[in-house]
């Protein structure tokens, strides 16, 4: 959570020492000021449905639904592994 209000989600790797991150919202200062705001917050489930084939990741929204959500997708081969997060936005 920025002075901003910006909050953003750390993307892996944990030993990343730049602090990448995706940002998931624009809070508003208010946040910053007052992070306790942030302890009642409820995860609201996205109208979509993921599906994986093969290489390939399809994201269906819902008819009718609008808005703005955050995807983390974690692939491994059983000796590497790899993470990646990107924002969607369904107009």
């Amino acid at each position: 959570l920025l002075p901003s209000g910006d909050l953003y989600e750390f993307t892996p790797p944990y030993s990343n020492r730049t602090l990448t991150g995706a940002l998931v919202a624009h809070l508003g200062v208010s946040y910053y000021n007052d992070p306790t705001q942030l302890t009642g917050a409820t995860n609201t489930a996205v109208p979509v449905t993921l599906a994986v084939n093969g290489p390939q990741l399809t994201i269906t929204p819902n008819a009718g639904y609008t808005g703005v959500f955050i995807i983390l997708v974690n692939a491994s081969d059983g000796s590497k592994s790899a993470s990646e997060t990107f924002r969607v936005t369904v107009a």
